[in-house]
Order: structure tokens, then sequence, then C-alpha cells
């Protein structure tokens, strides 16, 4: 099988990398947007400013928290479009409006049929209607 195509179809991103430190999380966002088909511009203003990352996006991510480190990913996850995302600890040193945020889209993407997100997570997020919870 083709390698490419297979990771054209999987989103994820170790949330500590240093890779991109020198370019800006609008520039992330680029190149995400152009390396998946799927990539969803037209809801890429409202992730960006669900997730306040409005004042960052200009900035290199290596002048960015943690936190908002961790919104430029997901912001990307949310948008890139791949059938599978995998996202490990999702609600790490993040605010909690970026968490109710992040709950309402994956509310919305849970009703796509091409999409799936696999989440690793201490809480439930109660509201999220995954098809299927592992507890371990």
């Amino acid at each position: 099988k083709d390698t490419q195509q297979y990771r054209k179809q999987v989103y994820f991103i170790d949330p500590s990398t240093d890779r991109f430190d020198q370019i800006s999380a609008i520039q992330y966002l680029a190149q995400i947007e152009s390396e998946y088909s799927d990539f969803d511009r037209t809801n890429l203003p409202a992730v960006i400013d669900g997730l306040g990352l409005t004042p960052h996006q200009d900035k290199p991510l290596y002048m960015l928290s943690a936190g908002s480190k961790r919104k430029v990913w997901i912001a990307a996850a949310i948008a890139n479009g791949a059938k599978i995302t995998l996202i490990d600890d999702l609600t790490a040193a993040l605010d909690r409006g970026s968490i109710e945020f992040i709950i309402d889209q994956l509310i919305g993407i849970s009703k796509q049929d091409k999409r799936h997100f696999i989440v690793s997570h201490f809480d439930m997020l109660k509201r999220v209607p995954f098809a299927s919870v592992i507890n371990l």
C-alpha cells in the first residue's frame, strides 16, 4: 500500500514537538491545509476564534505557551478533514472556554460518517457522543 496516501488519512502530532517552532500558527495551519485535501478552510476562522488563537496566529510557535501550542494542534485536527484523528490528553493545559468549544466541535464532527476521532483522556467528556469508550 502507498504509505503517503495512508498518512493523508490520519492526523496526529506529538503535543511536545518543537519541529514547527520557527513558523507561525497560521503558517502551520496552511501547511496542514496543503497536506489534507478535505481541509475545511471555511470553518477555520471560527475555529481560530473559538480557541482564542486570533491574537497568537502570527506568532512563531516557540513564543506560544504549551496551552496555545496545543490549541494550534487542535485547530489543525478539527480543520484537516482526515478520516482518523488521534488526540492524546485532549484538554491538557487548556482553559474552560476552549474545552467547551472543542467539545462542541467534537459533537458536530461525531455526526459525520467520514471522520473519526480517537481520543485518550482521563475524563469522560460526558457531552461528547463517542461511538465507544474503553476504560483503562
